[in-house]
């Protein structure tokens, strides 16, 4: 891609407001393309994408990196220690443009799952608020993912 070009792409990236609840959905839709093609080359490795059996998933870095160019931002909104026999975490993230919620997931991560047996609580808390916050962008924007020819389940949820 030729510098003039890359520079215009970069023009429209930051120019685009996206409201995909506007009257006319094509235009968000070919908005939302033209970020995504510019951020699939920003992020299209190990730091963004997982290769599992074969098959590209986002990571969490992926959503939120493209989400911002959007600007779309998650937000914490809580992370609970569950009670029980085995420590488990369930959060809650909500991915807001601005003030508004466009989407809104909870996620659990516990002892009980082989990678985490062994984990300090801390991880435990965190991966349930990375898992939380990869779901509501995947629940309102999966088609982002399908349009950077990644899956759309977050790696983190696999």
């Amino acid at each position: 891609m030729n510098e003039e070009k890359a520079l215009a792409i970069q023009a429209d990236v930051r120019d685009v407001t996206f409201n995909m609840a506007q009257a006319d959905g094509l235009a968000a839709l070919k908005q939302a393309e033209t970020v995504v093609k510019y951020m699939a080359d920003k992020c299209s490795g190990p730091n963004f994408i997982s290769n599992i059996q074969g098959k590209r998933y986002p990571l969490v870095t992926w959503w939120t990196t493209v989400g911002g160019a959007l600007g779309l931002f998650p937000v914490e909104v809580s992370s609970v220690k569950r009670e029980g026999e085995v420590l488990a975490y369930e959060a809650v993230v909500e991915v807001r443009h601005g003030d508004q919620v466009v989407s809104r997931a909870s996620a659990i991560c516990s002892r009980d799952e082989q990678t985490w047996k062994r984990r300090d609580e801390y991880a435990i808390k965190s991966m349930a608020t990375t898992r939380a916050t990869g779901k509501a962008y995947r629940i309102a924007f999966a088609f982002l993912a399908v349009m950077a020819g990644l899956e759309p389940t977050p790696a983190e949820e696999m």
